[in-house]
């Protein structure tokens, strides 16, 4: 600190000078001008260099007068008879006067060297090299009272010390110290240093340290008096301490992250923006937003803190806000996508899972929000947006379809489902998503609701068709037991009156001894399908793979033929007559034993499904493959 006021004083000194020397206007100097600069030259320079270096000279000075003393004759001059021992002492002190200036100087100057080496080792920027300073002399001053002091002492003891005064400038350093400590054991030279971040941990994260946790939480708030320096520097603390963080201990907590996610009038890149005699870069407001939400993913792991994050009212509008920003989509995608699309939109799933929704605002929030929904909407549509995050906002999009109380209409939700159709039959985003639009479109399927209807009345015989194409290499195995636990959600729980219902009455009758049979294997001769019970495949191998594919369609396909003969049998009797004709027929057909529809599907129910066994397995071991087979 006192170097600083040194440098500060100089520097005052200096514009002084300057201030008399030259006008003050940018004219040319003319005649008062050169005159102001000549005596500026001749007496203000040197009197100025005499202040800022005349200590050093004078030890000299003094040293050559004590070694060549020639102070002039005083013999018979009773009045200088004292003179010599006068100047001798007089040098001898103003010597030992320069000594001691020396040794401050060189002191000082050592001292700032360690203090330049320890900040340049640990990554301290020049607004915290002064918090280093004041930690020597804090060490120098408690060694002077007790030479053990600083045997219990570090940066991370102190910094720790600082963050518990009640003044500004000593919290603002020990803010300063913890955040750079964190930051450098966060990177690759930190990292060999384990027992650091152990020790932050148990020193800042500790139950006995709760009051500074809470304290920097509530920092965070946007309309807090605080400096922004705080702001973001407490914001990489709460980080990397967020898993010690449990919202219901801390008061306004949670209202106090989510302010960071608050937008501001956008600036241009290079205009700082100014608040609380601060002056803060767009980068770091956006640093401070991205960090933001990364602090809300992580608060969301705990159940306890996804409950309270669940019912506070503004936080979806934030996220979303920070999803739809335009500048950012736009200007820098990947980076958008990575660092504020992705955590948001697991956020917005977590809000919209069934372990939250009880007394959940945010569900709510989510299922009547436009923005949230366009949002969603935009990131599957982007081509550029990440494989995994478009997943995740085709699940919350799937929920919310599925939830009756949301403002998606009944055109968005068609739109919606016939894009699953398209990616789970056409492939529309590629295979990686076929699956999970299947899937979805299975859970939509269920009840009365209007998604139901839609997929009944629109793409009911897509889904028929799909699970009838045995043989066109078309749809796999997959595709069609998707398909069929969607016509089995329909069949078993709409209403059968429906006239969506009636018209596909007759294809599903059709479908069902065409499925029958399949599961059965009455349609398939022995060069289709190769029955070994011994052999099972290696766990892994695309094979069990293969296999476990084909048991879940039999399993699905037996279960679709029991729901839908069931549900027909049960409200038209007139039917049943014709369902045993068709058993008879297919018993016929196979030249199997006579028996009702009703025990074709129990056997289909009971059924295993036929294994498809490598090359090697199908032939006897002393087989020679080359051999002929015509003797």
């Amino acid at each position: 600190m006192e170097c600083e006021i040194r440098k500060k004083r100089k520097l005052r000194l200096w514009e002084a000078s300057v201030f008399i020397a030259l006008p003050h206007t940018r004219t040319e100097l003319g005649f008062r001008g050169a005159v102001r600069v000549l005596v500026f030259t001749i007496m203000l320079c040197p009197l100025f260099l005499l202040y800022m270096f005349g200590l050093f000279v004078s030890p000299w000075i003094s040293l050559w007068r004590l070694i060549f003393q020639d102070y002039g004759e005083t013999a018979g001059d009773s009045s200088k008879a004292n003179l010599r021992p006068a100047l001798v002492v007089l040098y001898s002190l103003a010597l030992f006067q320069g000594v001691l200036f020396y040794y401050r100087t060189i002191s000082a100057y050592e001292e700032n060297k360690l203090v330049r080496n320890v900040a340049d080792a640990y990554g301290f920027d020049e607004a915290s090299r002064g918090s280093v300073l004041d930690y020597l002399h804090e060490i120098k001053v408690g060694c002077e009272k007790d030479p053990s002091f600083a045997g219990g002492w570090n940066m991370i003891t102190y910094a720790a010390q600082l963050m518990k005064s009640t003044s500004p400038n000593r919290y603002l350093s020990g803010v300063r110290i913890l955040d750079t400590l964190i930051r450098f054991n966060s990177g690759a030279i930190g990292s060999g240093f384990p027992g650091q971040s152990m020790l932050i941990s148990n020193t800042i994260g500790s139950a006995s340290s709760g009051s500074i946790l809470h304290n920097l939480v509530q920092m965070l708030d946007s309309k807090s008096p605080y400096d922004e320096e705080i702001r973001l520097r407490a914001v990489r603390i709460v980080e990397h301490f967020v898993i010690d963080i449990r919202l219901d201990k801390i008061l306004q907590g949670i209202q106090c992250i989510s302010s960071l996610l608050d937008l501001k009038p956008f600036h241009q890149p290079d205009e700082p923006l100014e608040e609380y005699g601060h002056r803060i870069s767009v980068g770091e407001e956006r640093q401070m937003q991205v960090r933001g939400i990364q602090i809300l993913l992580k608060l969301s792991d705990d159940e306890n803190n996804l409950r309270i994050m669940s019912n506070t009212d503004d936080l979806v509008s934030k996220i979303v806000a920070l999803i739809n920003d335009k500048q950012l989509h736009l200007r820098k995608h990947d980076k958008w996508s990575r660092d504020i699309v992705d955590p948001g939109v697991k956020l917005i799933k977590r809000f919209m899972s069934a372990t939250t929704r009880s007394n959940n605002i945010l569900w709510h929030k989510i299922s009547t929000s436009l923005e949230a929904i366009s949002a969603l909407e935009s990131i599957i549509d982007c081509d550029k947006c990440d494989e995994e995050v478009k997943k995740q906002a085709i699940r919350v999009l799937a929920q919310i379809c599925w939830d009756t109380s949301s403002v998606m209409g009944d055109q968005n939700r068609e739109r919606f489902i016939g894009s699953l159709i398209d990616m789970f039959l056409h492939k529309s985003k590629g295979s990686q998503f076929e699956n999970l639009a299947g899937e979805e479109l299975a859970q939509l399927s269920f009840g009365f609701g209007s998604c139901a209807t839609i997929i009944l009345e629109k793409y009911g015989p897509n889904m028929i068709d799909c699970v009838g194409k045995t043989d066109s290499g078309l749809y796999n195995s997959i595709h069609r037991k998707i398909a069929a636990d969607v016509l089995k959600h329909l069949y078993g729980n709409y209403s059968i009156d429906d006239e969506h219902f009636q018209n596909l009455k007759e294809a599903m009758i059709d479908l069902l001894p065409k499925v029958l049979r399949e599961v059965l294997g009455w349609g398939l001769t022995e060069t289709h399908i190769q029955r070994v019970p011994s052999y099972t495949a290696p766990a892994g191998s695309g094979l069990a793979a293969t296999q476990d594919n084909d048991g879940r369609l039999q399993e699905a396909l037996a279960s679709l033929c029991a729901t839908v003969y069931n549900r027909m049998v049960n409200t038209d009797a007139d039917l049943a007559d014709r369902f045993e004709d068709i058993a008879a027929r297919m018993c016929d057909l196979a030249a199997e034993p006579l028996k009702t529809f009703s025990d074709l599907i129990q056997e289909a129910m009971q059924r295993q499904p036929p294994y498809y066994p490598p090359e090697h397995a199908m032939r006897s071991n002393d087989e020679n493959p080359n051999e002929c087979c015509i003797s």
